[in-house]
């Protein structure tokens, strides 16, 4: 009896002995943290990269958002998609065999999951999302190099110093992402977008634009938003006096007013609207010297070249040589809204998507109300 019970109890404790073994050599998580570069800049994860024998399992997510991806989840199939340029690639956690456009591309290891984020071999990466990848053991570092993500944003002059900041701030968050600005008057870059000029995203300083470039279907469907609001002011040069609000204008001690060219500069547009409400437009007329821009008109008021003109809130507030000498009356014009939109021509749909994103994420809620923009929630 004792033989018989100390043999099942030796049988007990080699079957748990040989368990955590088995659970020790299958365990994924091997010690030190794995670091994971993109074009030589840290990349943050919420989850870390892990080691199965000698195979690195990396986060997909962030790396394919940081690569100008889109990726979905489907919790029914436990299926990923991940989605760039033609490439449409779909990996189910249950197969080592991914599919790229319908054909089968083998995987070295078996995906996971991580706190409800999903790991793939490093491999994977460089095959469906073009980044050259390399581990280097000793260093416990990932290695991503990519080919740069080109955007070029065509939007207001009057966001100029604003957007210019966010970019910046933005090309920091995603390295690979090269963004050129293309500042202009609203109406202008309508019509470029319309005679086909490459641009992958649109902001006007006036909803008519938009409205024409989306009655051409020229906006990707579902990415038109408002994003901004602002103020129609009068700004006056250094000495100017006698001139406290708008009634003002007519008299003699101004002789230039600046104001945007109505039919392609929205500030303009505003302003004749204003004036015309209070019976001045016809009135101010001889005064008038029309700018090709909100930015053109602030630099001849700044430079004395023009008495005083019509700007946005925005735009006084970076200029030190000017004085607002008063706001145009509530209700005298249409609002003002700056409506944003990624383009049906980009090459980059998904990376012009992201930044969209990221104009209406906190952080660039306080870059725009730093320069004088109001944020549409």
């Amino acid at each position: 009896m004792f033989k018989n019970s100390f043999v099942n109890r030796f049988g007990v404790v080699f079957l748990l002995i040989a368990l955590f073994f088995t659970i020790g050599m299958v365990s994924p998580v091997q010690a030190g943290e794995i670091r994971v570069l993109l074009n030589d800049k840290a990349l943050a994860a919420e989850v870390q990269p892990v080691l199965v024998g000698d195979r690195v399992l990396v986060p997909l997510r962030v790396i394919a958002e940081n690569l100008g991806a889109d990726i979905r989840w489907d919790d029914n199939t436990r299926m990923v998609t991940v989605l760039r340029g033609d490439n449409n690639v779909q990996l189910s956690m249950n197969d080592n065999t991914a599919r790229r456009n319908g054909t089968p591309v083998s995987l070295d290891t078996l995906p996971m999951i991580v706190n409800g984020r999903t790991l793939v071999p490093l491999r994977f990466v460089s095959e469906t999302l073009g980044a050259r990848a390399d581990w280097n053991a000793a260093e416990r570092t990932v290695r991503l190099t990519a080919s740069p993500i080109r955007l070029t944003v065509s939007a207001a002059a009057s966001l100029k110093d604003a957007l210019d900041e966010l970019i910046t701030m933005y090309q920091e968050k995603r390295p690979v992402v090269r963004i050129t600005p293309n500042y202009a008057a609203s109406g202008a870059l309508q019509r470029q977008i319309e005679e086909g000029a490459p641009a992958d995203m649109f902001i006007s300083a006036a909803k008519r634009n938009m409205d024409i470039l989306q009655e051409k279907g020229l906006l990707i469907e579902g990415t038109r938003t408002d994003l901004l609001g602002n103020t129609l002011v009068l700004v006056g040069r250094q000495g100017l006096r006698g001139v406290g609000g708008f009634n003002e204008l007519v008299a003699g001690t101004v002789r230039r007013i600046g104001v945007g060219d109505p039919g392609s500069v929205p500030a303009g547009l505003y302003a004749r609207e204003s004036l015309t409400a209070q019976g001045l437009w016809d009135r101010l007329q001889p005064k008038f010297v029309f700018g090709n821009s909100v930015r053109q008109v602030l630099a001849w008021v700044e430079a004395g070249d023009a008495d005083a003109g019509f700007v946005y809130l925005s735009d006084a507030k970076i200029a030190p040589n000017v004085s607002v000498l008063a706001t145009a009356p509530p209700g005298s014009h249409s609002p003002i809204v700056y409506p944003a939109a990624a383009l049906r021509r980009s090459q980059e749909p998904f990376a012009a998507r992201d930044f969209l994103d990221f104009l209406r994420s906190a952080q660039a809620d306080a870059v725009f109300e730093r320069y004088g923009f109001a944020v549409i929630n």
